[in-house]
């Protein structure tokens, strides 16, 4: 059970590395919801467990909606930040580079017609 919990928490903590913009969407779902969830399976007051159980489900909208919000809007700030950097500095490189031309080649001819063979050398010298 002690190892299920490391390894989540591991993978969660691994994902701190990838920021992008619902990042701390994502902190702010697991902060509040599972918090609330919790409690409100150890609540015996009926009111008390809806209301827990309904402000635990408010940050997962707020995801749901970022998320798709950003999907829509701009796809680009989903992707983490180390691939925003690489994307740009990329197109810099590509947009201050002239063309480059590239000449084609006949693959069918082969580029080495004969071979030449190795010999022994001299009968004579061996012996």
């Amino acid at each position: 059970m002690f190892d299920d919990w490391k390894g989540i928490v591991k993978e969660g903590l691994a994902s701190v590395r990838r920021k992008n913009a619902i990042q701390p969407c994502a902190w702010f779902c697991a902060i509040i919801s599972i918090p609330c969830f919790y409690w409100s399976t150890r609540t015996t007051d009926k009111t008390l467990r809806i209301v827990l159980i309904v402000i635990g489900f408010i940050p997962i909208a707020l995801f749901c909606f970022a998320y798709i919000y950003f999907m829509i809007t701009d796809p680009d700030r989903l992707h983490s930040e180390e691939f925003q950097l690489k994307s740009r500095s990329l197109s810099a490189v590509q947009s201050k580079g002239g063309a480059l031309v590239i000449n084609p080649i006949d693959l069918t001819v082969n580029p080495m017609p004969s071979r030449k063979e190795l010999t022994g050398g001299d009968k004579d010298a061996d012996e």
